[in-house]
């Protein structure tokens, strides 16, 4: 198992088969700390949760191709802004658009993990982008 205890650096340990659970209900992850546990902890941390008059959703996802990103807001007013990193933090691209509209993505990506994050004044949406090898 791979955790973090009394916000230490992660590491990796063996625990018997009884304390798997209450050992994952504390935040822990399955297999070693490393590249697995960085994406265990990104897909606990990037949910898309919908804030009211804001929505973002990704189609498809998983893709061999681009991505749809369709932003939804009741704010026409205030600027969009669209921020995609990889897995390792580093961003690959950033764009100011308009709210209420559809932005094509990723079609050079290369094939991994990547988190998109849209904003629009307070409020903001990350979720979890998967592009797979041809």
């Amino acid at each position: 198992m791979c955790a973090r205890l009394l916000r230490k650096p992660a590491h990796t340990s063996c625990i018997s088969p009884g304390q798997v659970d209450a050992t994952l209900k504390a935040g822990a992850a399955l297999g070693p700390c490393g590249v697995n546990a960085a994406l265990t902890e990104v897909n606990r941390n990037i949910m898309p949760v919908p804030e009211e008059g804001f929505n973002v959703k990704t189609i498809p996802n998983p893709s061999r191709g681009n991505f749809n990103v369709i932003i939804s807001s009741s704010d026409f007013r205030s600027r969009v802004t669209m921020r995609v990193i990889d897995i390792l933090g580093r961003e690959v691209e950033q764009r100011k658009v308009s709210a209420n509209q559809t932005i094509t993505i990723g079609e050079a990506y290369r094939p991994g993990i990547y988190i998109v994050e849209v904003r629009q004044g307070t409020k903001h949406i990350k979720i979890k982008l998967v592009k797979l090898s041809d």
